[in-house]
């Protein structure tokens, strides 16, 4: 580095007068070497005018090359690596163009350039190092053995991770369960997890944040960047470029294993040429920013599925609101039945209409619950946040052992996101506005803890990016020891929450699963309907030949709402891009078909299909692949193309094929032994019990802004993975330089 020098407006006598010990600043020259080449780096303040003692903090201004800023991710490595650092001192560091131009004038009239933005600081691409993997990673390093004797053990196999996207984890307890001989491989948060077996396959990825116990397949190669060396998420992009995996499959194909296999050996001899370590880290980030917006993306996709298919199951196989408003009309008094309540009625009328003043649209409600609560508590439930939802698919129902959870819920003159009343906890989700109203919220928790309730807070993005380690948070709390409990008020003593029940599937619903629904489970469900959805729903069930069903409804075939054209393709009519999906590009149990590839040359045996109908594969239907076509494109005759007979039929069609029951029926209704098959004149017979069209317009109204909005994340999914796919190659050869990369970004991501 060369010898720091004086600013233009600084007296030539303190050239040497930066107080700074020459151990120090040889410290503080590598770490600038090391994380900010190139940037131009002051120092001001204190240490430069002469009023600084040995502990003085150090002001340092950065001046990125062009007067660009300098990226915040590089500025926040070089924070960590100072804090680490043996430096006595506090070192604040500050980017010139996120300071007030104000303080530019200040910075200037005394300041001393410790180190230069050398035109060369960082080295072209032609210059990096060429190095094997061997030579800068750490390759299978640890072993696990029976007699460390784990309580428990967390197993992940090779088909269980997919282009960084990881499927399941499974838990095992030695003693209780079986335990794979090969799940011996230890890893560490960040480690690279790379199949050795069938490279095309892509079964890789990066543990980001992997459970407790960890222990991956003897399959997998375990690779770790050397640390001064090597960013472990960098060799990772490295690993998954296009023409690393065809060649380290091609070696696969000519191994002498059963099945084609590459040894560790054979990837510690890989030749990578590697940048220095901030851009190492800056590569990474640009690249794995648009990972993380694919995988987001994907999660709020499954959650919108979850919903959709959730609402299907509730309205028209458990048939909830009907069971809800028997209840009612079973504990109705016998001189009226319940009926909506005016908000404009007052006490008076409300009484000559045969309620109490507590009274709400289906009886009377909770004591203690402010009618105003209650209408906004509808209103929060019907307008949830993304996080809000995901969170609810995993603690409904009493998923969480048992432990049952209530959304929206009011206390007081509050409302919280969830609550488990046995227990007094409480869970508040947060986004970005919460930063700005703490106190707010302290206000807030002292209110809700003063009476014994124990309060959890998360970030929205928690929840995504981590959301089981939220869950096992929220469990220790639920599982702990209850706080004091202070005796019921009068008259609730008796209160008890009811136990949810369904019925037993589309035209099979048991009358008698009505008595599970207590009056306050029902009023609860009815309270977060839309009075004009709930009024489309009958109040009783009727016989039919298949069971007991709604009132006024009635069993239909499947043939009778929708078709299975029969579209020969012309080979002709084709071109290269035309998209294909086989089999092998449908996910099994999601409706979001992401993957397609181009037809190629198709000669024949293939079947044309539009955007927007319904795929089902029918081969091996337990797979449960059944998707919305996002393109028009052609498939394998291995798929069934299927298309509603009338648009306000599509939502509901989509959701009854993808049920669970529908693919169990498909199932059993398959023929073949050792590929087992079913067809459309099967899944045409399906008998199911059809609602009214009113009914099947609210659940379409209800549904298209979801299914819209997955087809939309589907496309941005695509663009995203081919600005990806562009960068990957260009980014490690150092074709395109980060800056280059970084503009293309804006406005992405």
């Amino acid at each position: 580095m060369t010898e720091p020098h004086v600013g233009r407006r600084q007296d030539a006598r303190k050239a040497d007068g930066l107080h700074l010990s020459p151990r120090h600043r040889e410290k503080l020259a590598a770490l600038l070497r090391e994380h900010l080449p190139g940037v131009e780096v002051w120092v001001y303040g204190s240490r430069v005018n002469g009023r600084s003692h040995d502990g003085s903090d150090l002001d340092l201004v950065l001046r990125g090359p062009g007067l660009r800023a300098v990226p915040l991710e590089q500025l926040g490595d070089f924070t960590d690596a100072v804090r680490e650092s043996t430096l006595p001192f506090l070192v604040e560091a500050r980017d010139w163009t996120r300071l007030p131009a104000r303080f530019h004038a200040e910075v200037e009239r005394g300041y001393v350039v410790l180190q230069h933005a050398a035109a060369d600081a960082r080295p072209a691409a032609d210059e990096w190092p060429a190095v094997t993997l061997g030579d800068c990673a750490v390759i299978n390093d640890a072993t696990y053995s029976p007699k460390e004797a784990w309580p428990f053990i967390h197993y992940l196999d090779t088909g269980n991770v997919t282009d960084n996207r990881i499927a399941a984890i499974r838990r095992l307890v030695p003693g209780t369960d079986t335990i794979p001989s090969r799940a011996r491989r230890k890893v560490q948060p960040g480690d690279v997890v790379y199949s050795t077996v069938r490279p095309d396959q892509r079964h890789f990825g990066l543990l980001k944040d992997p459970p407790d116990n960890l222990l991956v397949s003897t399959a997998f190669a375990v690779i770790r960047g050397k640390a001064g060396v090597a960013h472990t998420d960098f060799l990772y992009w490295f690993l998954a470029q296009r023409h690393v995996v065809e060649r380290l499959h091609t070696i696969a194909e000519h191994s002498v294993s059963a099945y084609p296999s590459i040894r560790p050996d054979d990837l510690a001899r890989l030749e990578v040429r590697l940048p220095p370590l901030p851009e190492q880290r800056r590569i990474a980030h640009v690249l794995g920013t648009l990972d993380d917006k694919i995988a987001l993306n994907r999660r709020l996709n499954a959650t919108l599925e979850d919903m959709a298919r959730t609402l299907f199951k509730s309205w028209f196989v458990d048939f909830d609101p009907v069971h809800a408003k028997a209840a009612l009309e079973r504990h109705a008094p016998s001189h009226h039945s319940p009926r909506p309540l005016s908000l404009s009625k007052g006490e008076g009328e409300s009484a000559r209409q045969g309620r109490s003043p507590q009274s709400g649209r289906w009886g009377v409600v909770r004591r203690g619950y402010p009618r105003h609560a209650l209408t906004a508590a509808r209103t929060l439930r019907r307008n949830r946040t993304d996080a809000e939802g995901l969170l609810w698919h995993y603690l409904r129902n009493e998923q969480l052992d048992g432990y049952r959870f209530r959304r929206q819920h009011p206390i007081g003159r509050y409302i919280v996101d969830f609550a488990c009343p046995s227990r007094k906890v409480l869970i508040e989700l947060d986004g970005g506005q919460h930063a700005e109203q703490t106190s707010r919220d302290e206000k807030r928790d002292a209110f809700l803890r003063a009476r014994g309730y124990r309060v959890l807070r998360f970030w929205n993005t928690e929840v995504f990016e981590n959301c089981f380690g939220v869950l096992q948070r929220v469990w220790e709390t639920v599982a702990g020891d209850p706080p004091p409990q202070p005796p019921a008020p009068d008259g609730l003593a008796a209160a008890t929450p009811p136990h949810p029940s369904t019925g037993s599937g589309a035209g099979g619903s048991d009358r008698k699963g009505t008595a599970a629904w207590t009056v306050e489970r029902a009023r609860a469900y009815l309270d977060g309907m839309d009075p004009e959805v709930a009024a489309l729903f009958p109040d009783g069930f009727e016989d039919s030949e298949v069971g007991a069903i709604p009132a006024g409804w009635r069993i239909g075939r499947l043939a009778d709402i929708a078709v299975a054209p029969r579209r020969g393709v012309d080979p002709t009519d084709l071109s290269n891009e035309t998209p294909y999906i086989g089999l092998e590009h449908m996910p099994r149990r999601s409706i979001a078909l992401a993957e397609w590839e181009s037809a190629g040359k198709v000669v024949s045996n293939k079947t044309a299909f539009e955007q927007g109908e319904f795929l089902f594969g029918k081969l091996r239907p337990y797979f449960h692949k059944v998707g919305i076509a996002p393109v028009n494109g052609i498939c394998s005759t291995d798929v069934i193309v299927i298309t509603p007979k009338a648009a306000e039929w599509s939502n509901f069609v989509l959701a009854l094929i993808s049920s669970d029951e529908f693919i169990a029926n498909m199932n059993q209704a398959s023929t073949g032994t050792r590929m087992p098959r079913t067809s459309w004149d099967a899944m045409s017979h399906y008998r199911h019990c059809r609602p009214t069209k009113a009914a099947v317009r609210a659940f379409q109204n209800k549904t298209q802004p979801l299914l819209s909005r997955i087809i939309a994340d589907i496309h941005k999914n695509r663009a995203l993975s081919t600005i990806c796919d562009t960068l990957l190659p260009k980014l490690l050869s150092g074709e395109l330089r980060l800056r280059d990369a970084e503009k293309r970004m804006e406005g992405v991501v």
